[in-house]
Formats: structure tokens, sequence, C-alpha cells
């Protein structure tokens, strides 16, 4: 019985790790997205602002219903992550409520975001793909 509900455990786990990986690049897609077409009606670039809101919502709050499969230390860097990125990414929201955006596309905090994304989500991805082949037994623990 006991053998079953470790791995009924560890089966939740994994999918939960995946579908942490899936949402993250989701979000990061979205922000590369957004910030990477500075063309466009002042209303796609809004429409693309809350997306990149949207998948950075929609994968914090699955992270905080599902952090108790996660390793604290992955929990505590994609939470850190997603932190600070809301922080930058105030202005997503604004922009697709306060109307226009400055005629010069890619403000600083734009640009901001996406050298965070750039720069913290790959080693995030690579160790959530780590702990999840770890979990199946095609990589030892060690990285």
């Amino acid at each position: 019985m006991d053998e079953f509900r470790t791995t009924s455990l560890h089966e939740k786990r994994a999918g939960v790790i995946a579908d942490i990986y899936g949402k993250l690049f989701a979000t990061k897609t979205a922000c590369d997205l957004y910030l990477a077409s500075s063309s466009g009606s002042i209303e796609s670039r809004n429409e693309r602002a809350a997306a990149v809101w949207k998948e950075m919502r929609e994968l914090s709050d699955y992270i905080e219903c599902n952090s108790i499969y996660l390793e604290q230390d992955i929990c505590d860097r994609v939470q850190s992550f997603l932190n600070k990125a809301f922080d930058q990414t105030v202005d997503f929201e604004m922009f697709t409520s306060a109307g226009p955006l400055p005629d010069k596309p890619g403000t600083d905090a734009e640009y901001a975001v996406l050298e965070a994304f750039h720069k913290n989500v790959r080693p995030i991805l690579e160790d959530l793909k780590t702990e999840f082949r770890r979990i199946l037994g095609v990589q030892d623990g060690g990285k």
C-alpha cells in the first residue's frame, strides 16, 4: 500500500512539474511575442500585453495551489521570478485599460521584463526538466 501511494505521489508530482514547465514556457512565449513586435495597432499590442498578464497570473495561481509538489528551492525561485516580473509588468495591466501606448514602442520596463525572462527563465526551465527526468529515473539527482 505504501509503495502504491509513493508511486501515485511521484506520478502527481511529475504531472505538476510538467504543467509548471508548460505554463512557464507559455508565459515566456507571450512575453517574447509582446516585446518582439513593435508594429501593429495599439489594440493588438494591448491584446498581447493582456495575454502576458493572463499567463503570469495563471502560472502564479497554479504554483500557489501546487507548490507542495515542488522542492522548496524550485518553488522559491519560480515565485521570486514571478514576483519580480509582476513588479516590472504593472504597466501591462495599465496598458490594457488606460488607452494608447506611447508612440515609441518598448519602454524601459518592457525591455527589463524581456531581459528578466531570458536571464531567469531558462535556468528554471532546465531545473524543472532535470527534476522531471530524475523522477522518471532517466537522470540521476546530480546536475
